[in-house]
């Protein structure tokens, strides 16, 4: 017996646990019926060093039997109790018996007074679960150890498998919260690989199934991989010194301790051995963090990612990194560096198979930053060379879209008409035929428009198009005078297409094709079926209202639709607009006092808003019935401390000064104003006219200040003087192709702004410069189309048209446009003074000297040409001619 006692003992201490087993299970069979056994309790000693022995053996069934034998002696100690019934547990799941464990597992749960050790039974419990196929019952028992009062390390490994459970069922919810609501305590947890590759796992499949800002946040939970190599490593040294100092002292009853310490320590040690093995992905980290940074809103710091990639890294991480670089400052709104970044990439990786993707971001981005034109040759590029056909035809689309916001109706026509022949599979192919009927309309050809919009209404299945090409249609009807039809054919629309996007828009169309036909007692019951949380129709159907409330003789009724729109307006340009209709309705019907009233309380609450972008009009109205003492008014509120009123009396006294013929106390006046009040002060109409004044007069500041209307106040109806003015510099710097691509990005929706036709005045001169004559002739010309151009501006147009004309050595025309400009605008002195000139000098050279000789003489004539630059030029060349006149009468006489 004491040979066998022996024998088994010294095989345990060494961990030959087989031989161990086998001795303590000889012993058990020869011995146990003897009364030495039952006298020295042999048992109590013996059976849980055999069952421990044949556990650790893989002999589980002979396991259970020791340590059931053990349990069935009196009153075994508490801690070899709990160790047996743990390990009987034990026994059965490694042996496949998973009903047996389970309750096996529960018995034990019951027998401890530990929470960390029937958390560690509950794990178990879970894994056979997981094994069974039961997971929810599993997640419930994962989340019941997550709550509990068990040490750290439990938790969270019961954590870690609950996250990777939801993360396979693809609950993006419950991922979330458990791997990102609270924080990872990396103090206790040896895991730190294993939490690294699940939060790449989790931030991939979150970032797929459109949960950016919680990729982000998985992403953020990851080192890189020296970092975690390191960390790892550290962790695993110190989880092998906490398990050898502790395994000696907890002996067999703390099995349920080291058997959960070991299986860590064998995880552990195989996410070390698997990161040291696995390619660096520190570089493909940060570009998943700036792919979630991108779609989270937070272009800034994508931008950072982005480039760190593309400059650091190698490969395809390198190629992806730049690639989405243009994406991240194209977000910003930098859109000169989003194309700079494009073309980079395409020098650095011409073969890439995102090269065309890279072209379509370029002209993406030219658009965005409103360069058409760059960005019509950008797309031009793919419409003729993309290796998909697809991209082909979406490029034409977008060129056409180009052409329409440059004014090119009819080259946007070709594109979707292109489109419309070449493409019947896609959407694309309806949208083009809407648009085509667009570029009709914009053509202001109406009836083809309402021809192309007809019959898309007919042959589109698609709801929402239809409702759009009919209302089109009803647009093209009314544009054609034809308002019963437009009204009727808005009726259908209202019943066909209930809810549609232009619902409303249908009915403020409907209000003005009553309002056309007279009937403004309907008009004004459809202007206000306009609910008020569409603001911008509501605002223009009060205005209709208004109106219609004044054909009807009804002006108190007018007032008072103004009055309550005011009311509710939050807009400060529609709250001034709707009080400048206000004012001018009661001055039309004897109420000057009140209109007086209304400007002035208008101007006294929103004269130091800078957001007040119509004040300027309120002002000018107010001048115009009761005249300001302007630079009192000026030097007032500047000693009030209201220089945002101040700078907009001063721009109003500068504004009448050049009306009034005085161009250079004009501009005295703005440099005052610039002098004396920051720039901070100015409304977006002063920094708009300012700015462009300082521009004229080659002052850097100007530029400063043209450029803080464009931050501050992107989407002022003044943004058009910053373009104009960016052109201005460019062209006077001789960058004509900069000066044009300013010139673009004036939309055409500014037509009615007073700066549209002297951008059209400026492109034609560039253009000519440029010795595109065609061009440059056709967009003089449409100077002439807008009857609110002025003398002067129709006179400029003329004296270019004629420079055009000189400059293609096409002298009789150039003569034709130099006779228009004295004779329908003889009072715009400078234009006519170079219109006389121009004439004569030509007629000269086509060897009329007879005509040159009158229209010389007519000019001379008249006084108010004797202080222009080219009175004394006339002069000379009048003596000229008279001295080879002379020479050739007296060579004549001879």
């Amino acid at each position: 017996m004491s040979g066998l006692i022996d024998r088994g003992s010294q095989a345990f201490a060494q961990g030959d646990y087989p031989q161990a087993a086998s001795a303590f299970r000889k012993l058990q069979s020869l011995y146990s019926n003897e009364p030495e056994w039952r006298e020295s309790r042999l048992s109590e000693k013996i059976m849980p060093l055999a069952g421990y022995a044949s556990l650790k053996a893989g002999l589980y069934e002979q396991a259970v039997d020791s340590l059931e034998t053990f349990l069935q002696e009196d009153n075994p100690a508490y801690s070899q109790e709990t160790f047996a019934k743990y390990s009987i547990a034990l026994a059965f799941k490694r042996n496949g018996d998973f009903p047996a464990a389970l309750e096996a597992f529960e018995v034990f749960r019951k027998s401890s007074h530990s929470a960390s050790q029937q958390s560690i039974a509950r794990i178990h419990e879970a894994d056979i679960n997981f094994k069974n196929d039961q997971a929810e019952v599993a997640l419930e028992i994962l989340s019941s150890v997550v709550d509990s009062d068990a040490a750290i390390r439990i938790r969270t490994q019961a954590r870690l498998l609950a996250t990777r459970e939801y993360l396979k069922q693809e609950n993006f919810s419950n991922v979330s919260k458990l791997l990102l609501e609270s924080p990872w305590n990396s103090d206790t947890m040896p895991e730190l690989a294993m939490l690294a590759f699940l939060s790449i796992e989790a931030g991939d499949a979150l970032l797929a199934n459109n949960r950016p800002r919680d990729a982000l946040k998985a992403y953020q939970l990851v080192p890189n991989k020296e970092s975690l190599i390191q960390q790892q490593t550290d962790k695993l040294n110190q989880l092998k010194r906490i398990f050898e100092s502790r395994r000696q002292s907890v002996g067999m009853a703390g099995i349920m301790w080291t058997d959960f310490y070991e299986q860590l320590l064998r995880s552990a040690t195989a996410q070390l051995d698997a990161l040291n093995q696995a390619d660096d992905y520190s570089d493909a980290l940060l570009l998943r963090r700036g792919r979630a940074s991108l779609l989270s809103n937070r272009p800034y710091e994508a931008w950072l990612l982005f480039e760190s990639v593309a400059r650091f890294s190698e490969g395809d991480v390198a190629e992806q990194g730049q690639f989405h670089w243009i994406l991240a400052a194209k977000e910003l709104g930098r859109y000169d560096s989003a194309v700079e970044i494009a073309r980079e990439y395409l020098a650095r990786y011409p073969s890439s198979e995102s090269v065309d993707d890279a072209l379509y971001l370029i002209a993406h981005t030219l658009m965005d930053g409103r360069r058409f034109e760059e960005a019509i040759q950008a797309l031009s590029q793919l419409a003729n060379g993309a290796s998909d056909t697809q991209l082909r035809t979406a490029s034409l689309f977008q060129r056409g879209q180009c052409y329409l916001r440059v004014g090119e109706n009819s080259a946007a026509r070709n594109d979707f008409e292109h489109v419309v022949a070449t493409d019947l599979e896609t959407p694309l192919y309806e949208k083009s035929k809407l648009w085509t009927g667009i570029s009709h309309f914009l053509d202001r050809s109406f009836e083809a428009a309402l021809a192309v919009f007809n019959a898309l209404s007919k042959e589109t299945e698609n709801r929402e198009l239809k409702g759009e090409s009919s209302y089109r249609a009803a647009t093209s009807l009314y544009s054609l005078y034809r308002y019963d039809e437009s009204e009727t054919l808005l009726r259908s629309f209202f019943i066909d297409h209930p809810n549609h996007p232009r619902q409303f828009e249908g009915q403020l169309l409907h209000g003005d094709c009553l309002f056309a036909q007279n009937r403004f007692e309907e008009a004004v019951q459809r202007y206000q079926s306009i609910p008020a949380d569409f603001p911008e129709l509501a605002h223009l159907a009060a205005l209709q209202s208004s109106d219609a409330y004044n054909k009807l003789g009804r002006p108190d009724d007018a007032l008072a639709v103004l009055r309550r729109q005011a009311k509710i307006s939050q807009d400060p340009y529609r709250t001034i607009e709707i009080r400048l209709i206000t004012a001018q309705t009661q001055w039309e019907n004897d109420d000057n006092p009140g209109a007086l009233a209304t400007l002035d309380e208008t101007i006294k609450k929103y004269g130091d808003n800078l957001e007040s972008e119509t004040l300027l009009e309120i002002m000018r109205m107010r001048h115009s019935l009761r005249p300001f003492e302007l630079p009192l008014s000026y030097r007032e509120t500047i000693e009030q401390g209201r220089l945002a009123l101040a700078a907009r009396f001063g721009l109003l006294e500068a504004l009448e000064r050049r009306e009034q013929g005085q161009p250079f106390r004009s501009k005295e006046i703005i440099l005052k104003i610039a002098n004396e009040i920051p720039d901070e002060a100015f409304s977006p109409a002063c920094l708009a006219h300012i700015g462009l004044n300082l521009v004229e007069l080659d002052f850097e500041n100007g530029v400063s200040m043209l450029e803080r209307l464009i931050k501050s106040y992107p989407g002022s109806a003044y943004r058009s003087f910053a373009y104009f003015g960016f052109a201005r510099k460019a062209m006077n710097m001789d960058q004509f192709d900069t000066a044009l691509g300013w010139l673009s990005r004036i939309p055409e929706s500014d037509f009615d702004s007073s700066i549209y036709i002297e951008a059209l005045a400026l492109e034609g001169r560039i253009r000519s410069r440029l010795g595109e004559y065609a061009a440059a002739q056709k967009t003089l010309e449409r100077i002439f189309s807008f009857r609110w151009a002025d003398s002067q501006q129709k006179a400029d147009a003329l004296i270019a048209l004629a420079e055009l004309k000189s400059s293609q050595g096409e002298a009789k025309q150039a003569i034709a446009y130099y006779q228009r400009v004295f004779t329908l605008y003889p009072g715009v002195i400078d234009a006519a003074a170079k219109g006389y000139l121009g004439s004569a000098v030509h007629l000269a050279e086509i060897d009329e000297p007879a005509k040159a000789h009158e229209t010389l003489d007519e000019f001379l004539n008249r006084s108010e040409f004797t202080n222009t630059l080219q009175f004394q030029e006339a002069k000379s060349l009048l003596e000229n001619l008279s001295d080879k006149n002379n020479s050739s009468i007296e060579k004549g006489g001879e």
